[in-house]
């Protein structure tokens, strides 16, 4: 059994609508989700940092493609109440490149949009949000 907040979980829950809740694997570390093969020269770290923090940093979740592959991490991202974090930033491009390197998209999602797919007035689903925010390619969502 996992424990999420709330947040997390009605992410986990736009997911599972999304892709099914077989394919949805949770805190899985970038360092497995890349095979150990974490190095990119797109990232800012050096390679005894990207090796420490790829096996530190856990993926909230991670969809699996049919094949049980990843093909999509997503984290959650706290508001930024105005408030732009450059360690944040940079942490998260860090991830995204070692990533996508090993052809996984990485979306980060914040508190403010998960409360835009809760709001029925807003017209906004996840799957508006998935085709802004990734790449177009072999994420299929089966949303209803």
């Amino acid at each position: 059994m996992i424990t999420l907040n709330l947040k997390e979980a009605q992410l986990f829950r736009y997911l599972v609508r999304c892709f099914g809740s077989s394919r949805i694997v949770h805190n899985m570390s970038v360092y497995a989700l890349c095979n150990g093969n974490v190095l990119s020269a797109d990232i800012t770290l050096t390679q005894d940092d990207a090796l420490t923090v790829s096996k530190e940093y856990k993926c909230l979740f991670t969809v699996l493609n049919e094949s049980g592959e990843a093909k999509l991490a997503v984290d959650l991202c706290p508001n930024s109440n105005g408030v732009i974090d450059a360690e944040r930033i940079s942490h998260y491009q860090d991830m995204k490149a070692m990533l996508n390197s090993r052809g996984i998209h990485y979306l980060t999602v914040t508190e403010k949009e998960i409360d835009m797919l809760l709001d029925k007035d807003a017209n906004y689903s996840f799957g508006d949000l998935l085709g802004l925010r990734v790449e177009a390619g072999d994420i299929i969502i089966d949303e209803e």
